[in-house]
């Protein structure tokens, strides 16, 4: 057997092993993505429920704010000196609270 004829049968016998694992590397992808698929629909699934509860929250949260903001200003058309009062209070207080924080 002269060298040329030993060469083409082990360039043959390599593409052989390389087709081979190709092949099974192919077929281990196939398997892996036919087992994520079960794990991705309910990620999606609990991303969707997640969206839906954080959106009613959210819709909650804002409903609870405006209540809160029309108790508010309710109150501040009902007894306005009273409102004045307390926001120069809450101002003095968070003035003083403020000076502190500086000189320390």
């Amino acid at each position: 057997m002269d060298t040329e004829t030993l060469s083409k049968s082990s360039g043959k016998s390599l593409h052989t092993h390389t087709d081979a694992a190709v092949c099974m590397a192919h077929d281990l992808i196939d398997r892996i993505a036919k087992r994520a698929v079960e794990p991705e629909e309910k990620i999606r699934e609990t991303a969707v429920r997640a969206e839906k509860a954080v959106k009613n929250s959210l819709t909650k949260a804002k409903q609870q704010s405006n209540l809160a903001r029309n108790s508010i200003e309710s109150l501040i058309q009902q007894h306005p000196l009273a409102a004045i009062g307390i926001a120069i209070g809450v101002g003095t207080v968070i003035a003083r609270l403020r000076r502190r924080e500086i000189t320390e």
